[in-house]
């Protein structure tokens, strides 16, 4: 019962949270945009019935660097580079728990497969806008796609779907990276955030025990 307030909380924070970053006012986007992170850590901090605790502590840290790197990225002044680093930091923890909940091997040899074609389409379109960022963003084009392939690793092994929460962060990611380096437009905010959102509910929802995905949806 627990997690359903935590998510009804988060959802209404996140409303806000997206509402102000249209309509304003600024203040309400710094109280509700780490508000809403900090009901979405609760959740995964507050489960009792978990995966492993392992996999709980690392998915809880990943949720913190997350919340860190949300509050780099929300002040009034150009952050980006340490909130890309920190957010690189929260995908190596992420991957890193994927991969020790996981059985021993690399899984099925085409797993990895559509995360590296997606990584080389992404990258190829954000290249002629990244400038001094291109290092950078080719390190985390790569982490985030290797936190991807783990995420589906992991459910083809054992059928647990932090794979989708993956797959909406790097959907998230991307339309961010876009928005800011290739072609700015009106949506993404709204697209960014609510992917964003999803996609760390779904891995705090990831460390309860038996937590398949019709689980994860409807609680």
């Amino acid at each position: 019962m627990q997690t359903v307030w935590l998510t009804v909380m988060a959802i209404v924070s996140a409303l806000i949270h997206l509402r102000a970053e249209y309509l304003g006012p600024d203040w309400q986007i710094y109280v509700f945009k780490p508000l809403t992170m900090m009901f979405v850590l609760l959740i995964a901090v507050r489960a009792e019935k978990t995966t492993s605790p392992r996999y709980k502590r690392m998915i809880a840290l990943g949720l913190s660097l997350s919340l860190i790197g949300d509050v780099l990225l929300m002040l009034p002044v150009d952050l980006f580079l340490p909130g890309l680093i920190v957010f690189l930091l929260a995908h190596v923890v992420y991957l890193t728990a994927f991969w020790i909940d996981s059985p021993h091997g690399r899984g099925p040899g085409w797993a990895p497969i559509p995360y590296v074609l997606y990584a080389v389409i992404v990258y190829s379109m954000l290249l002629p806008g990244l400038e001094e960022m291109t290092i950078p963003v080719l390190v985390y084009v790569i982490i985030i796609n290797w936190m991807g392939w783990f995420a589906l690793r992991r459910w083809l092994m054992l059928r647990r779907p932090a794979a989708v929460g993956a797959l909406f962060f790097i959907f998230s990611d991307t339309v961010l990276a876009l928005n800011r380096f290739l072609q700015p437009f009106e949506a993404a905010t709204a697209l960014v955030l609510v992917s964003y959102y999803v996609a760390q509910w779904l891995l705090a929802r990831s460390v309860e025990s038996g937590a398949g995905l019709r689980n994860e949806i409807s609680q």
